[in-house]
């Protein structure tokens, strides 16, 4: 960011290439137009940027907040699949734990007269 300083006697502006006092500005100003994959690339510049520990006003334009309502849509949508992947593959291991009436019978007759057979 460029700040203009003023010279003493000759009242002329001169551009100075020095740090914002804000570092924020920047990440805020580029948040204006900022959409999609370019505004997560921008939160995480922001992120990664020394000096800069308060996120609030980047947060609070309207292009990353469309963002962030995007992520929470996803992570719901990822929450409710895996949920209900849980509750199909229970219900899958449930039907298997089930004896069959084939089974049951075949226990019955191992234990009563398999024995006397092998005498």
């Amino acid at each position: 960011m460029y700040i203009l300083k003023l010279r003493s006697k000759k009242q002329k502006f001169k551009m100075t290439d020095k740090a914002t006092p804000n570092p924020l500005e920047q990440f805020v100003l580029l948040a204006k137009t900022a959409k999609g994959a370019g505004a997560v690339e921008l939160i995480k510049q922001a992120l990664d940027a020394q000096g800069v520990y308060v996120f609030g006003e980047l947060l609070d334009m309207p292009h990353i907040q469309e963002v962030v309502n995007i992520k929470k849509t996803l992570k719901n949508t990822q929450q409710q699949d895996s949920e209900e992947q849980m509750v199909t593959d229970s219900q899958v291991s449930m039907s298997c734990d089930k004896p069959s009436k084939k089974s049951s019978k075949t226990k019955g007759l191992r234990g009563s007269g398999s024995a006397k057979l092998w005498k």
